[in-house]
């Protein structure tokens, strides 16, 4: 079994928790540490490795630093072929790690990484750490393809980027600073001030998010997505709907940063999407509710909340958006937004 660690680290915090990670798996033939400065040096890393599965890649960074690694991984292998993946919650957001690792704290999963990855504990069933097997979500951009946990546009990518340039750069870290990003947000709204009251117009190639369900075409398989065997009969390629929305988000991931849950249907599928039309009714004091995945008998999709369970989906606007964090641009291209087949996590 080799071990590849790749660590990121931009601050005096992300450097002591590095040499804290130096200290509880030190270098050897099997454990091989790399600092990489940027997305080029992380890419000449991976494109070095041939790997097996029962390898591990140990990931020591936040949200942006796993998006992109994943991203770079997923563009030169299948999901079968990739190595088991460990998330060290080393960042500024570490929105994915929370959510796969039984752990939160720094310490207690580097405890947990090191048990994983001792060879005596092999031998020990009972020491070893449980495997998750988690899908990702593939958007399909005119250029490449992004991979991550999470997909969203609208108000979403708004507070993203009032948290980079308002908060972050002050000091703001981990989900308190997105929190108060979301704060600012939902105030921007409720006070029409621009940019956050803006809608964004949003066209789906399906009559309504529910129909996105049925699937608008089987799933593609290349670059790691599954067909939806259970996909209904596929709509017209010419059934695109335009939509005002304030959000709509895609992801693979149970909770989102501080804990929230903002959708309420799964139905099987491998991601949860939840879309919130421009005019929804009472949007501010809904907002309680939505966060929860607890809707009232009011939020319905007649009066704008739509939340289900994706395979895949086609959609259409111009403007930013997010993956994990991470903000790309999109110009009314037609992008899609699919689950990945698994990949295996090692939950910490």
């Amino acid at each position: 079994m080799n071990i590849v660690v790749i660590s990121n680290p931009r601050t005096t915090r992300a450097r002591k928790r590095y040499a804290d990670l130096r200290q509880a798996l030190p270098a050897s033939p099997d454990i091989r540490h790399h600092l990489t400065g940027d997305i080029q040096e992380a890419a000449a890393v991976l494109e070095k490795i041939r790997w097996q599965t029962e390898d591990v890649l140990v990931i020591n960074g936040g949200d942006g630093t796993a998006q992109n690694l994943l991203t770079l991984l997923l563009s030169r292998h299948a999901p079968s072929d990739t190595p088991r993946i460990a998330l060290l919650p080393g960042g500024s957001t570490n929105m994915s790690a929370f959510d796969i690792n039984t752990e939160r704290a720094y310490g207690r999963c580097l405890d947990r990484l090191r048990s994983a990855t001792n060879s005596a504990s092999q031998h020990h069933p009972e020491r070893q750490v449980q495997i998750e097997q988690r899908p990702l979500v593939r958007v399909a951009l005119s250029d490449n393809d992004q991979y991550g946990f999470f997909f969203g546009i609208g108000t979403i990518v708004q507070g993203i980027e009032y948290f980079h340039k308002r908060i972050h750069p002050g000091g703001g870290r981990h989900e308190l600073g997105a929190g108060l990003a979301m704060l600012r947000t939902l105030w921007g709204i409720a006070r029409h001030q621009p940019p956050f009251a803006e809608p964004l117009i949003l066209e789906l190639e399906a009559r309504t998010l529910a129909d996105a369900v049925k699937g608008t075409e089987p799933a593609q398989t290349d670059h790691g997505g599954s067909p939806d065997s259970s996909a209904g009969e596929a709509l017209s390629s010419d059934t695109w709907t335009q939509i005002p929305i304030r959000l709509c988000l895609i992801t693979a991931l149970d909770r989102l940063f501080l804990g929230i849950r903002p959708y309420w249907s799964h139905a099987g599928q491998p991601l949860r999407a939840t879309l919130v039309e421009a005019d929804a009714y009472r949007f501010i004091r809904s907002m309680p509710k939505l966060l929860t995945g607890n809707p009232s008998s009011l939020m319905t999709p007649e009066h704008g909340y739509h939340s289900v369970g994706l395979q895949s989906l086609r959609l259409r606007f111009n403007g930013p958006l997010t993956v994990d964090g991470e903000l790309f641009s999109n110009e009314s291209d037609t992008i899609r937004v699919d689950a990945t087949d698994p990949l295996r996590f090692l939950k910490l």
